[in-house]
């Protein structure tokens, strides 16, 4: 039984990269770098930068950040510092 967790994690591991090499096997292919891309969003966050507007169209605040996007119907959820960071209106979010 001992030996049976890391036997576990050796499959999940294997088959973790298996799945980034065959997608990564489709860098032609729209969908396949579009599902690469939310793969690699949830696994380690992507370059980001998220921009806040005010209603006349300026900038009120920007942030650099490699974390995780929630969307929660209105507005947006993410980590900055270890901080939560939560924003409504109108932004824009940059893949770097």
């Amino acid at each position: 039984m001992k030996n049976f967790i890391p036997v576990m994690m050796l499959i999940s591991v294997c088959l973790l990269v298996g799945f980034v090499v065959l997608m990564g096997s489709f860098g032609g292919c729209a969908k396949a770098t579009q599902t690469l891309s939310h793969f690699k969003s949830n696994m380690i966050g992507l370059d980001r930068v998220i921009t806040l507007y005010s209603n006349s169209g300026e900038v009120i605040k920007t942030w650099n950040t490699r974390s995780n996007i929630e969307d929660q119907g209105g507005s947006f959820r993410f980590m900055v510092d270890n901080k939560a960071v939560q924003i409504s209106g109108t932004v824009i979010i940059e893949e770097k």
